[in-house]
């Protein structure tokens, strides 16, 4: 629920009332709030996925807001905010199929493109921080960069013309 509230909202809401928006998006079934990636039955990570305008936190941000020439409440365009994957399951792949997933997730639902807004950690970020995803999933999946504000934080894109990988 962090991109889909101001810092303000989601400081006021904080706990169980945060949980309980999350679960009214899970059961008001118009389109899932993000993919969970299953090992042996079990859950092992995690992908917020959902269009642009549903997340006023990156509207807002200074680095990810959108090229002055974007709409920022174009719903075809689809943004990817976050990733968690369980430390014994990292590495394996869970990030980049949660991520084609989500590719396929959006396109399904009329997105023409999908958005990530992934850190850059080389040179000693610390890896809690690129909970956005890498430069590298992203590319990998068929992103390019799109526009860069920031040394370690960029928008990558990758335009949909149809479901499946890149």
């Amino acid at each position: 629920m962090f991109f889909r509230m101001t810092g303000r909202e989601f400081d006021a809401r904080a706990g169980a009332a945060n949980r309980q928006s999350l679960r009214d998006l899970v059961e008001d079934g118009e389109r899932p709030p993000g993919l969970v990636a299953y090992a042996d039955g079990e859950p092992v990570g995690w992908c917020a996925i959902a269009p642009r305008p549903d997340y006023p936190r990156i509207l807002r941000s200074p680095i990810n807001t959108p090229a002055p020439d974007d709409d920022p409440a174009d719903p075809a365009v689809w943004s990817v905010t976050c990733f968690y994957v369980q430390r014994a399951h990292r590495g394996s792949g869970v990030a980049r199929s949660l991520l084609v997933a989500a590719v396929d997730l959006a396109a399904g639902h009329g997105a023409r493109v999908i958005e990530g807004y992934p850190n850059d950690a080389t040179g000693g970020a610390h890896p809690l921080s690129v909970y956005m995803g890498t430069p590298d999933l992203f590319r990998a999946a068929g992103f390019t960069e799109y526009l860069r504000r920031a040394d370690r934080r960029s928008i990558m894109r990758r335009e949909v013309d149809r479901p499946g990988g890149p």
